[in-house]
């Protein structure tokens, strides 16, 4: 058996220029194909034409399906050829054997499971939960950049590190949800898809500091920090997910 395909996807906006540079050079190039997602951007840089990044595809949202916040980083699963497709962030830095390691997990877990290297753990049993980030109110954060000793079944799992069969039975993206709706809550809409059908998201063991924060990123504003202030992933996951038994 030839060595398995994989295919990145990222998404980003302008003022990430840099850390998106500094996330894409810890990416390999050589075996592997990638697609970014340019959701602001009127032309793309020159930087990004350079011959090193000859597998690397960026998309301009304008030519493409519009601004799709986060969600432009599934924007090519659906035609990927590759064997597994795995989703990274413009801020985070990913070591030599992110994809290795992954897939590995990946093939291990099976083809209907979504693995993941960051994730969110509830302590209600059932819907509706009472926060979505509160950990004094019990909420368990697998935080990718911190050691984590087993694998672990979580609610959520964070869309800058997962990773995904492309072929049946593999867990189908809700794209009409990720690319139509609220924007910037992928990881949401994914976590309420695969509750709803019963599709397992496991986070996987890994050594501190195995995902890094890219150095760029410290002072940008952050999905992560909007959604704290808007409270929109609590909303929308007890909306589609009314009276639901979500026990692990």
């Amino acid at each position: 058996m030839g060595r398995l395909q994989c295919h990145f996807g990222m998404a980003t906006i302008q003022e990430r220029e840099q850390s998106l540079y500094e996330a894409l050079e810890t990416l390999p190039y050589s075996d592997s194909s990638i697609s970014v997602y340019l959701n602001d951007y009127a032309r793309l840089k020159p930087w990004m034409a350079n011959r090193k990044y000859y597998n690397c595809e960026f998309l301009l949202a304008k030519d493409c399906a519009g601004d799709l916040g986060d969600a432009g980083k599934f924007y090519r699963f659906s035609d990927s050829e590759a064997d597994f497709f795995l989703t990274v962030d413009d801020d985070i830095l990913y070591p030599s054997d992110y994809a290795d390691s992954m897939t590995r997990w990946s093939q291990r877990l099976g083809p209907r499971a979504i693995v993941c290297a960051h994730g969110r753990v509830f302590p209600d049993r059932t819907t509706p939960i009472r926060t979505f980030f509160d950990q004094s109110m019990g909420v368990e954060v697998l935080h990718f950049s911190q050691t984590q000793q087993s694998l672990r079944r979580v609610h959520v799992g964070g869309s800058g590190a997962m990773c995904f069969h492309t072929k049946p039975p593999n867990p189908q993206i809700p794209y009409r949800d990720i690319f139509l709706k609220e924007r910037n809550v992928a990881d949401v809409w994914i976590a309420a898809s695969c509750i709803r059908k019963k599709i397992p998201i496991f986070s996987v063991p890994r050594p501190h500091g195995w995902l890094r924060p890219t150095k760029s990123s410290h002072g940008l504003r952050s999905i992560y920090d909007n959604s704290i202030k808007s409270q929109l992933p609590l909303h929308i996951f007890n909306r589609e997910l009314p009276s639901f038994e979500i026990s692990l």
